[in-house]
């Protein structure tokens, strides 16, 4: 463990049991410490072969939550954090061990700033989608997998807005960038996470856009025709 490390917890929200859960755990929980934490919040208790799943560390937690979908389920898992920063890691993703170790270093380095960005690896197409923080203003240039957000700055600003269904993690960012004038720091270092993919933004993509250009309209004070032009 570094020296003056943060804290900083590791969420996955899930419905229920799967094998994507036992892919990330396999990558997430050696990495745990004192220091580093995952909790899971599920709407369901997670059941194996007819066995409560619990898994063997002191540092991994499972929550279970009446949600109405994932970013109502990751306000709840803010709701039990005080401090620190949260990563949030899909179901299946995984953990690169050499990347969020060195990711840890630039975050302890820089312990002042409450919004850092990595790269992360999208598995679907083998190539690494690195962070353009001076493209916010146009979609999501900053890979929410590989975001590490002070959690205080977050419930600040009220955390995830459920009526975007999609693309609530660019909200949130833009609103935090925007409204509390902070920069997202960006360190170039390995990818820190393997990004499984298949989720509602590749599934829904043109809901993506469409939630997208609304947030460039409400956030970003940008003109109807100048948010559709947007990536």
């Amino acid at each position: 463990m570094l020296k003056n490390q943060p804290k900083i917890t590791i969420v996955t929200a899930t419905v229920e049991f799967t094998h994507d859960l036992i892919t990330s755990a396999r990558t997430i929980l050696p990495l745990l410490s004192e220091s580093i934490h995952w909790l899971i919040v599920s709407k369901h208790e997670h059941i194996h072969h007819g066995k409560l799943v619990r898994f063997d560390s002191p540092y991994a937690r499972t929550v279970v939550v009446n949600d109405s979908g994932l970013y109502d389920a990751l306000n709840k898992a803010l709701d039990l954090l005080d401090s620190g920063y949260i990563q949030v890691v899909g179901a299946g993703d995984q953990l690169l061990p050499e990347g969020f170790r060195s990711a840890l270093s630039k975050i302890t380095e820089h312990r002042d700033e409450p919004v850092h960005a990595f790269p992360i690896h999208m598995a679907r197409t083998d190539q690494i989608f690195a962070p353009e923080p001076e493209l916010l203003q146009n979609f999501m240039s900053c890979p929410h997998p590989g975001m590490f957000m002070d959690v205080e700055l977050i419930k600040f600003h009220k955390g995830f807005d459920t009526r975007y269904i999609i693309s609530a993690d660019y909200d949130l960012l833009s609103r935090t960038v925007k409204q509390s004038k902070v920069n997202i720091r960006s360190d170039v270092t390995l990818p820190v996470v393997r990004f499984k993919g298949g989720g509602l933004s590749d599934i829904r993509g043109n809901e993506a856009l469409l939630e997208n250009a609304l947030i460039g309209i409400r956030v970003w004070d940008k003109s109807f025709r100048e948010a559709l032009r947007s990536k």
